[in-house]
């Protein structure tokens, strides 16, 4: 959960597939340099996050009201940005509060229906980013654009309350799935995933009578800005974010053994079938030395010196 230092009231976090636990978060090297939404904020935090492919997440957030933000028509309100768009807007009062606390979430964006009174709730989830070979014009707004891509920002603010004004069926936009953005304007950035939405579910849409009108009595300053940038695991490693995946060891049955890490009984087999090799080493040896000593026994015996007269009479006979 992110949490600036200097204002531990407020913590904000993301959770991936239904989780009850935060994801991991790592310190931001390279935080964002221009914000998807305005206004100066008194306190910036960035985190990095590991994101995949087809996973759902939601950002989850807590407030203690121990500063006195929220009272009367003072209200808090927290501002959802998602790769440069604006999501959606909370606006939190006295109501909201449990035991001074606010601990809430967002988990989807309403998109319209084609049938009246409906919307249709669509969650959030990592989707690679699609690219197509790009114009020199469209360059030009696509390196904007992927600027923005790959951050979840949420903002904290203050707001009051001014009244109430009519309105018939509550707001729902249509929701547009991201747009193929030039390659070239990705060049040079560890960018592959973007947020896309789920095919969602259709429910009522909520009526009501009136809309809150609100002011902003800090202008356009802003208590909190939380940056979160998601990248995947091979992203996380080039930037050096996380270690690299060591290399594969070697399997137990490839590795050279030594006497010392086999069983006993394992050893006395070895060592069993090593004597028996020797013995028939040296048996095979002992019958090659008893043979080349007779052959060279009878070929002793067979060698005679033979004599020859001065007439040329060869004599046979053995001396």
């Amino acid at each position: 959960m992110a949490v600036i230092d200097s204002l531990p009231e407020i913590k904000v976090s993301i959770r991936i597939n239904g989780s009850h636990d935060d994801c991991i978060e790592f310190v931001d090297p390279d935080p964002p340099g221009v914000p998807s939404s305005s206004g100066s904020s008194n306190h910036t935090i960035s985190k990095v996050i590991e994101s995949q492919v087809d996973t759902k997440f939601s950002i989850h957030y807590q407030i203690q009201n121990s500063r006195g933000w929220i009272d009367g028509d003072n209200r808090l309100a927290v501002a959802l940005y998602i790769d440069g768009n604006r999501i959606v807007a909370r606006y939190h009062h006295k109501c909201h509060l449990v035991h001074q606390k606010i601990a809430s979430f967002i988990r989807c964006v309403k998109d319209k229906s084609g049938k009246p009174g409906k919307v249709i709730l669509r969650q959030f989830k990592f989707a690679p980013i699609n690219t197509v070979e790009g114009s020199t014009e469209r360059l030009a707004a696509d390196e904007l654009i992927a600027q923005k891509v790959g951050i979840i920002e949420v903002i904290v603010y203050c707001v009051e309350f001014k009244g109430f004004k009519p309105s018939g069926v509550r707001d729902s936009r249509e929701v547009k799935e991201p747009e193929k953005i030039a390659e070239k304007a990705l060049k040079g950035k560890s960018l592959s995933h973007g947020t896309s939405f789920s095919e969602g579910i259709e429910k009522d849409a909520s009526a009501s009578t009136a809309r809150k009108s609100y002011s902003f009595p800090d202008g356009s300053k802003r208590i909190a800005r939380f940056f979160f940038r998601y990248k995947p695991k091979t992203s996380l490693q080039v930037d050096g974010i996380i270690p690299r995946d060591p290399s594969p060891e070697l399997s137990p049955s490839s590795l050279p053994q030594t006497v010392a890490m086999l069983p006993l009984a394992e050893i006395h087999k070895l060592a069993q079938e090593r004597l028996e090799q020797l013995q028939q080493k040296t048996k095979q040896e002992n019958r090659a030395g008893v043979k080349r000593e007779a052959d060279e026994e009878a070929d002793f015996q067979l060698r005679k010196i033979y004599k020859m007269d001065a007439d040329g009479t060869i004599d046979l006979v053995d001396d």
